[in-house]
């Protein structure tokens, strides 16, 4: 007689329920070689480039009495000279303005807020700056009151800055008195959009 042992272990169906989740992990561990269709591309769009907004002197610039009396020199040394009343002196200078950008707006304007010394002469002294640039329109600021830049107008400017001191100064006003005119800038800010 012969003699059947009794089934141990799993059925068909188990076994066949592992193999199939077996083969998920198998394919799941090769990191998605069981992927679908699936492409990829680059954006032809090329290089971004910023632009650029910046303001130079260039030298130490030149002096000049704009209004001498008979016989005196146009030569103005600030170190020996002294101002009246009525005189108006000139620093002259290049200026260079780089402003390179699409959509670039700015103000360029004259910063006196470095001017030291005494008080009377200082409030007394009116400074006008001018810039002529070859083929272009003279640009002309005061001081608070800033001229709009854009990239059309890059390039370098004979800059004429004017100090005068009027007329309208009288009595003992503003007399033996010195400022410091060595920090008068200029200032280039790109507007705000």
């Amino acid at each position: 007689m012969q003699r059947t042992l009794p089934k141990t272990g799993l059925s068909k169906t188990a076994k066949g329920a592992i193999a199939a989740v077996a083969a998920v992990l198998l394919l799941a561990g090769g990191f998605g070689s069981y992927a679908l269709w699936n492409d990829s591309a680059t954006l032809p769009g090329g290089t971004v480039n910023s632009g650029e907004l910046t303001i130079a002197t260039e030298g130490d610039g030149t002096w000049t009495d704009l209004n001498p009396v008979d016989g005196q020199s146009a030569d103005w040394n600030p170190a020996t000279d002294t101002i009246v009343p009525g005189d108006r002196i000139e620093l002259g200078q290049d200026v260079v303005i780089t402003a390179t950008g699409k959509n670039l707006v700015a103000d360029l304007n004259v910063d006196t807020s470095g001017i030291t010394g005494d008080t009377e002469l200082q409030d007394a002294l009116e400074i006008t700056v001018t810039l002529s640039k070859t083929g272009s329109d003279d640009v002309v600021i005061t001081p608070g009151t800033p001229v709009t830049i854009t990239s059309a107008d890059a390039g370098t400017y004979s800059a004429h800055v004017v100090f005068e001191l009027p007329d309208s100064v009288k009595g003992t006003t503003a007399q033996n008195e010195s400022v410091d005119l060595s920090q008068v800038g200029y200032t280039l800010s790109q507007q705000p959009r």
